[in-house]
């Protein structure tokens, strides 16, 4: 996906196969399957992969008393790449 950014909302993208990178205001994020990312709106982002499949899906959503998070999120130091844990059955 091209370079973009979402004005009004949030968008959670889930790899589930592959690896690739996620670039988002100005730092490449390693992702790889099972990898959560969250964008925030305003956010300038894109995912790519230069040499193998990645395959995501992936979520937008508006929230309108979150918003405010928005405006904190930088001086909070959030991490916003989480990663599932996957238990052995």
């Amino acid at each position: 996906i091209p370079r973009h950014a979402h004005l009004n909302w949030f968008e959670l993208t889930v790899v589930t196969g592959g690896s690739g990178t996620i670039y988002s205001n100005g730092e490449n994020l390693p992702v790889k399957e099972g990898d959560i990312y969250l964008s925030f709106p305003g956010d300038i982002h894109d995912i790519r992969t230069e040499n193998e499949k990645l395959d995501y899906d992936y979520f937008s959503f508006y929230c309108k008393g979150l918003l405010h998070i928005n405006r904190a999120r930088s001086a909070a130091g959030w991490k916003r790449n989480f990663s599932l844990l996957r238990q052995p059955l």
